[in-house]
């Protein structure tokens, strides 16, 4: 199903709800004159459930929509020096929140032992492809030079935070994404894709592989509703700022210092130096990180959310954050551009 717009669910509700206020008054009015002793007993009653109802249609969550006045020159994970994108929309929760207030961090949370594996080969490929088409939710996550700006290096997919398969599109190229591969599992809107920050990932795969990817579910999105006030600090906060509230100190640290790292060599020896083969375990264990969290993050913050919401605005992120990158190459068009030596 496709999803509604946040602003025009909210009318919707507000009709209805007006609708059913406006059938309660005229019915106890009418109640009233049949029966005066009940008169106080019936308008306590409906203004308790009035009262209720309004309460309930206060339970707004927060979607980000991105502002296409608004342009990020950083890259896309860099997280913390990324402007928020454009003003937050409130949207009507389609299902009720948990019982239990959220909690600010989950700290006790332990990646368990990942399994990743490095598919550089047909075979290897053909097996990971059948393994994924099979699931109903995945993660994923992808690194380029730079990511849709120069070729693809690597795509990340886990189907557990135990199973992760890191797909060497440099060495497999093109064909990995056709109908007999991973585009089953791209192109459909009912299995769910979770990334972090995934409008990097859905420009390259669009515009370096021709797959416009549907069912993205941007845990980004449900971070900043969730724990970020935009009016106060409106940056975007990287993967490593969620990692924070979700493992102890010293994983999140882990993770943050193995990320650096990564990038930090990265910047040091060009957006290219990601193209090197054989690919090192130090990238290996990074790109397998990236994604490692993701399924945590959906179980435990997924639930105060509205699901078709956030599908929603992870989707039109991507497809405006396309449009501007198309509106930047054709500014550089007539310029000696090489988007490989572009700064990491």
């Amino acid at each position: 199903m496709q999803p509604v717009h946040c602003q025009k669910a909210d009318d919707d509700v507000a009709d209805v709800c007006a609708s059913s206020m406006e059938a309660d008054v005229t019915h106890n009015h009418n109640h009233t004159n049949n029966n005066n002793n009940n008169n106080n007993n019936n308008t306590n009653t409906n203004n308790n459930n009035n009262n209720n109802n309004n309460k309930n249609n206060n339970n707004f969550i927060k979607a980000i929509d991105d502002d296409t006045n608004q342009e990020e020159e950083e890259e896309v994970e860099h997280g913390d020096d990324t402007p928020a994108d454009g003003s937050l929309h409130r949207c009507k929760a389609t299902q009720p929140p948990p019982p239990p207030p959220l909690p600010v961090r989950h700290t006790h949370y332990h990646l368990p032992r990942r399994r990743y594996q490095l598919v550089d080969t047909w075979p290897a490929a053909d097996a990971a492809c059948a393994r994924i088409n099979a699931c109903r939710l995945i993660a994923m996550d992808m690194e380029g030079a730079p990511l849709g700006g120069g070729p693809t290096s690597m795509l990340q997919i886990a189907v557990s935070p135990r199973e992760i398969y890191i797909f060497d599109v440099h060495v497999l190229g093109q064909a990995l994404f056709d109908a007999a591969h991973l585009l089953p599992m791209l192109a459909d809107p009912r299995r769910i894709k979770l990334c972090f920050d995934g409008r990097g990932d859905g420009f390259a795969l669009f515009a370096c592989h021709g797959v416009s990817i549907l069912g993205f579910y941007d845990l980004q999105v449900v971070f900043t509703s969730l724990f970020q006030d935009t009016a106060r600090d409106p940056f975007l906060k990287g993967l490593h700022r969620a990692v924070e509230r979700l493992a102890p100190a010293a994983d999140a640290r882990a993770f943050t210092i193995r990320k650096e790292a990564v990038k930090r060599h990265w910047r040091v020896h060009g957006c290219a130096s990601v193209l090197d083969r054989p690919i090192a375990t130090e990238t290996l264990e990074y790109a397998a990180s990236d994604v490692a969290y993701l399924f945590r993050m959906y179980a435990l913050w997924g639930p105060y959310v509205a699901e078709s919401a956030v599908l929603y605005a992870s989707h039109k992120r991507v497809l405006r954050y396309i449009r501007r990158q198309d509106r930047r190459m054709l500014t550089t068009a007539h310029l000696d551009f090489d988007p490989i030596q572009q700064r990491c």
